[in-house]
């Protein structure tokens, strides 16, 4: 556990630092809540798949959504590169288009860091 302490008035999801003068302060940031989505691919037959998952962060979720719909019997591999990956939030209608190559350079990014 941080001995971080903040002080002063908070304005926003900002505080003042005590070791900071008074113009620096600090964002907060919220941890993302969980969201349930609905993750949408074209295999290589052309058929349109679905798979519903839940995830904190839009990749999170698309990488949880491909490797169920890669596990799946009915799915004829998923194509790569420039191919879509569409994902809908359930519980707030929003949806997301990701080409699948921007999502594999998001994946070799993260393991990296690992």
């Amino acid at each position: 556990m941080s001995d971080l302490h903040l002080s002063g008035r908070p304005r926003g999801n900002q505080f003042a630092l005590p070791w900071r003068t008074k113009t620096e302060h600090v964002t907060v940031i919220p941890p993302m809540a969980a969201r349930t989505c609905r993750v949408t691919t074209t295999d290589l037959e052309g058929v349109s798949h679905t798979a519903e998952v839940t995830g904190t962060t839009l990749y999170e979720a698309i990488a949880l959504g491909l490797a169920a719909l890669r596990d799946n019997d009915w799915v004829a591999g998923i194509l790569e590169g420039l191919a879509a990956v569409r994902l809908s939030v359930t519980s707030i209608p929003i949806e997301h288009t990701v080409k699948m190559q921007d999502f594999t350079n998001w994946v070799k990014r993260e393991d990296g860091r690992r």
